[in-house]
Parts: C-alpha cells; structure tokens; sequence
C-alpha cells in the first residue's frame, strides 16, 4: 500500500513540476488542460532523471534521494496550483460513464499488477537489476562486473527506478513506470479527441489501447517501450496542436518531447526520423523556417546530450553499445546483426504480410508478445469510410507507416518495438469502428452483422485482460 501512496504522490510531484515548463510554452494555449498534463508528467519525469543522475553520481542513498525529493515536491506546488482543477473535473463529468468506467477498470487492473514481484527477463536481468546495483554501491557507475552492455542504454526509466527504489524500496519500481503507462493511454484518448473524435469514440481509442495483451502486460513492468509510447504519442499531440504555422515555443515543446524519446530508448531516435517528412514538408511548404527546425532539433539533441556524454567518457562511443564496431576498428559488435532478427523475411511482401502475422502467428515468427484478437487490424480500415473527416489523418498516418517501415528494415522485428505507434493505430481502429456503425444506417442486419464481429473481437481480448488480472493481482494484492 506504500508503494501505490508513494506511487500516486510521485505523479502529482512530476506533473506540478513539469506543468509550468509546458504552459510557458504554449502561450496561446494551443493544447488543452488535459494534454497539458500529460505532457508535464514526461517533462517532470526528465527532469528528475537528469537529478537523480547528477547527484546519484556522487552519492545515491536515502539521505541524497530524499533531498532531491524536497526540492522537487517544493519546485511542484505552484505549477499545481496553476492547474485548471476545475475545468477538468467538469471535463471528465461529461464523458459517457460506461466507456469511462471500463477504460478505468482496465487501467486499474493492470497498474495494480506492478505491485506484484517483476517475473519478466528483462526487468530481472538490467531494468532491475542495474539501479539497485547502484544502490548497494552508494553511487551511480558503469556495471563493468557483469559486463552488461544494456546498462549503457538511456536513462529516463532508470533513473525514475533510481529514485523510488532507494526512498519506498524495490515494490515502488514498477508502479513508477507504470504512471508513464497510463500517460500513453490517457494520451491515445486525447489523441483521439484532437483528430475529431467524439468523447465516446476517443474513450474506446484508450481502451483499445489499453486492453492490448502487451499493453496489459507491460505496464505493470519497468519496460521501456510504454514510455516511448507516451512521448510518441504526446509528440503527436504537440505538432498537431501547433498546426498550421507552429509558433517557435511550440515547436521548442515539440523537441522536448522527441528528446524525451531519445532519452527513453534508442529507438526513440526511428520516432524522430519517423516524423522527418512531416517537418521538411512543413518547410517546403513554408509553415515554418529552416532556424524554427534547428531550435526543434537543438533542444532534442541537447536533451540527450548528457546520456550521450556519459557514454562517451566510458566507452568512447556516444551511442554505446551500438555501433560500437564502427566507432573502434575490430570493437566488439554489439547488436551488429539485431536488425535480423525475428520476422518471415525482409522483402516487399514480407513488408505487407507481417502486420496480420503479428495477430495471427506471434509466437512463431516474433518474440511472443501478443497483441490479442486482432481488432486493430480488423476496424482500422474503416477509417477510410470517411477519411476526410479525420482531421489530420495523413499527418499520423505517416508516422504510422515511416515507424512501421523503419521497425521492418532497421530493427529487430519484435512485437513490443512496436507499441509507440499502437496508440496511433488504436486511434485509427477506434475511429474505423465508428465510421463503420454509421455506413451500416438503420439496417438491423447490417447492425447486428457489426455488433457481432465487435462482441467477437472484445470478449476475446477481455479474455487476455482477465487472465492477467487472474494470475497477477492476488499477489499483487497481498491474498497469496
């Protein structure tokens, strides 16, 4: 129960602290009250990051943890207080209560299974294991001991586990990351609601998000990859915002927030390039100018340059461990092959089959982490049924595909480097699903066709939902 008080604490703290950063820049409130908030969670997450490194290199103990912990509870206050507090409590009285109160019920389920002990390799092996190594040692250093290479990856995550871990100890880490879970689930809804949307369609856009197996599964973990998807999908909500002329602040916001996905995972790098095109037409088109898109790139540089800094007074390579065999002549060649692996091929056709194996065979031809029933796939061409009147669907459309091709080509083909673009494709399906009620009109077979196919497709993926809740949530409540 400590831990889910600490847990719910740290979040006010990260969001009072990261709030006045994102309204100072979008003076003209571009954003709305709740995509604000979303935002300032990452931001105040990257804040204490970068604290927790700069002191936890000296010392990291209770003592250190507890200091930065003031100063940021202090730092957060007034940016709570500037919190529109009322306009969102009215916003959320608004919303159909059914959709609301299963979105809530899914979230529950699965961030309470933080509490339960980590059982996934990943965690065990370095997202775990390297902060409390750094703990027992009383400082932060280089774990050249084990010779683990993916204690050189960014920080953002680890540095959140860092901090919990050492002030409510090792039950506290999961739930953490997990605050950055529900960023990227609020975030699909906003998402949703910005590209027009009505409330209750933007509710299911969450919920499909939120109800995907891997989804479930991994927010209740300190994996990466649900973090990056809320930097993604926040990133999104940035440049669509500061649509049609973006005003240099807002695109300085839209850097921050690329920067949070380079500081996130490497592969918050694809999201940058991934939202390439859209940029350069913007200046081809002369929405905006090439020093507006060099503020943009400078600030999601500067944001990584500690990590890259860090890196690079350790190993000699700012990227480390990749590229490592390029940077040193007969270097060790680490990951020099990952782009090889999993998948049915690397071909055109390949390209094109891979989304439905991804649903239909993912433990035969990728890492196993399941999707669920493939609703995604199946009601997101339905967004085509109305496609011009989804408000600015190239734009997310494309990142959508450049990540995919980029994921396909650059990337180890697993299933989870997937999730920054679900909330995205959640959006898309979510929106499908509304455009294909309306084309069935008052036809009763037409609608009870649909209504079928959508029972099909959600009672088999609560199955996913409910297994979990099963097997995790007794333990995580203490009942076993």
């Amino acid at each position: 129960m400590f831990a889910f008080v600490f847990t719910m604490l740290l979040g006010l703290v990260l969001i009072g602290t990261g709030y006045p950063i994102v309204f100072g820049l979008d003076r003209k409130a571009r954003l709305g009250e709740a995509e604000r908030l979303v935002l300032a969670l990452l931001i105040g997450a990257l804040l204490l990051q970068l604290a927790v490194s700069a002191v936890g290199h000296a010392t990291l103990d209770l003592v250190s943890m507890a200091g930065v912990g003031l100063v940021f509870g202090l730092a957060s206050l007034p940016g709570l207080k500037a919190i529109a507090w009322t306009n969102l409590r009215d916003g959320l009285g608004r919303l159909p209560r059914l959709e609301l109160a299963l979105l809530l019920t899914v979230c529950l389920i699965s961030f309470l299974q933080g509490l339960a002990p980590p059982n996934d390799y990943d965690s065990l092996m370095y997202h775990l294991a390297v902060p409390k190594a750094d703990l027992e040692r009383g400082f932060i250093a280089p774990d050249w001991e084990r010779g683990l290479s993916n204690s050189f990856f960014p920080h953002l995550t680890t540095g959140l586990v860092r901090f919990s871990m050492t002030l409510a100890g090792e039950a506290a880490a999961q739930p953490t990351i997990g605050l950055l879970g529900l960023a990227a689930i609020a975030g699909t809804g906003l998402l949703a609601a910005r590209m027009g949307a009505t409330a209750r369609i933007s509710l299911w856009a969450a919920l499909m998000f939120a109800a995907s197996r891997v989804i479930v599964w991994e927010i209740g973990t300190v994996e990466v990859d649900l973090a990056l998807a809320a930097a993604t999908v926040s990133a999104m909500l940035v440049y669509l915002a500061a649509r049609p002329k973006p005003a240099w602040r807002m695109l300085a916001l839209f850097g921050l927030l690329l920067g949070i996905g380079f500081n996130t995972k490497y592969q918050g790098g694809l999201v940058a390039i991934s939202f390439a095109p859209l940029v350069l037409l913007d200046l081809v088109r002369r929405r905006t100018s090439f020093w507006a898109l060099a503020l943009l790139g400078s600030v999601a540089l500067g944001v990584f340059v500690p990590h890259l800094l860090e890196n690079f007074l350790a190993t000699g390579n700012p990227l480390f461990p990749l590229y490592h065999s390029r940077f040193y002549l007969g270097g060790a060649p680490f990951f020099d092959n990952y782009h090889l692996g999993y998948g049915i091929g690397r071909g055109f056709l390949d390209l094109l089959a891979e989304p439905w194996l991804i649903f239909a065979a993912p433990m035969q031809y990728f890492d196993g982490m399941v999707l669920g029933s493939p609703y995604l796939m199946a009601l997101l061409p339905g967004v085509f049924i109305a496609w011009r009147r989804v408000q600015s669907g190239a734009a997310v459309m494309s990142v959508l595909l450049a990540y995919y091709v980029l994921w396909f080509f650059m990337q180890s083909q697993q299933v989870r480097f997937l999730i920054p673009i679900l909330p995205m494709m959640a959006t898309l399906a979510a929106l499908g699903s509304g455009f294909l009620w309306e084309a069935c009109g008052k036809n009763f077979w037409k609608r009870a066709l649909t209504l079928l196919l959508l029972a099909g497709l959600f009672v088999n993926q609560a199955l996913f939902v409910g297994i979990y809740a099963t097997l995790r949530l007794p333990v995580a409540l203490g009942l076993m």
